[in-house]
């Protein structure tokens, strides 16, 4: 699963701490998840309030998600954040001069919009740990 080696590579390299978060719903998958690291991660997966979320957030060194709402809370918040997402949608949303968001993966902003769909959707499948990590090592140099 490439969530857990993402997450024992960040363990073993970065020396942080991994904590997922999620739904009551995600929790089973965060549990699967974890059961395939060589290292120990916390699953807050539906047990947060949404205050309790805030204020983890905001003690974070490094926020990595896809598209999700906890992903808009990091950015207000201007956590250092590696977002994995499909970059058409970041226009509508991305704050004003914001450089704390690292995307992968990048598009070919010349397809049609159809094409475009099927790209990012093969794109996002297709995103390594080697993509997640790079990004990651280079938002963690900045900070």
């Amino acid at each position: 699963n490439r969530f857990a080696e993402l997450a024992d590579r960040i363990i073993e390299n970065k020396k942080l701490a991994v904590i997922f978060t999620g739904s009551v719903e995600e929790r089973a998958n965060i549990e699967k998840i974890r059961g395939l690291m060589k290292n120990k991660a916390v699953n807050a997966a539906g047990v947060l309030s949404l205050r309790q979320l805030c204020v983890l957030l905001n003690k974070c060194e490094l926020f990595i998600s896809n598209n999700t709402g906890p992903m808009h809370l990091s950015i207000v918040q201007e956590v250092p954040s590696v977002i994995i997402s499909a970059p058409t949608s970041f226009i509508r949303w991305i704050p004003k001069g914001a450089d704390f968001l690292t995307t992968v993966p990048l598009y070919n902003a010349k397809a049609s919009q159809n094409e475009r769909h099927e790209e990012i959707a093969k794109d996002l499948s297709e995103v390594t740990v080697e993509d997640v990590w790079n990004a990651v090592d280079k938002k963690i140099s900045q900070n």
